[in-house]
């Protein structure tokens, strides 16, 4: 008969049956604190319903292709908490007297996103002071500018650890 290492005695049931609770006591245990740590992150949700958004793909492919060919260029910046949008026409021309709507999308978290509109700015573009955590993002834009189609775009921007804006 085999014998234990601390005592000297033999190895019996209720050792093995420690050694059976510790181990799967490791494996719960750890399992249980991904899954905790996996539902604060990312839902991975993208559409809400797959079907419909499959039915719609060739009208939003076509509308896309619209978008782009227009070449409007776009670009955000985020300082101190500060959201500044540009946005040039295919011409380069800033574009000017638009009403701007912006989807704030986190990549990583989707428990702070929001919908807010950016209003023209003395400086050109448009912008507002926004509260956005560190980390990256993605703006989905809603241009209605005068003279024009409504436009949307996207772009992607990150914020620096540390940079928090307030509401």
């Amino acid at each position: 008969m085999a014998q234990s290492v601390f005592r000297g005695g033999p190895f019996t049931g209720r050792h093995m049956l420690m050694v059976m609770i510790a181990f799967f006591g490791v494996v719960i245990s750890v399992n249980l604190t991904l899954a905790f740590l996996a539902s604060k992150s990312w839902t991975g949700l993208v559409v809400k319903n797959s079907y419909v958004a499959s039915q719609n793909f060739e009208k939003e492919r076509a509308l896309q292709a619209a978008q782009i060919a227009r070449g409007w260029k776009i670009g955000a910046n985020v300082d101190d908490g500060f959201l500044t949008v540009t946005l040039k026409d295919g011409d380069g021309k800033a574009v000017e007297r638009a009403t701007v709507t912006a989807a704030l999308t986190g990549v990583m978290y989707d428990r702070d996103d929001q919908i807010v509109e950016l209003p023209p700015l003395s400086s050109g573009g448009y912008g507002r002071q926004v509260k956005l955590h560190a980390g990256e993002w993605v703006a989905k834009l809603a241009v209605d500018a005068e003279g024009t189609e409504p436009w949307q775009g996207s772009i992607r921007f990150s914020v620096p650890q540390g940079e928090v804006g307030t509401d």
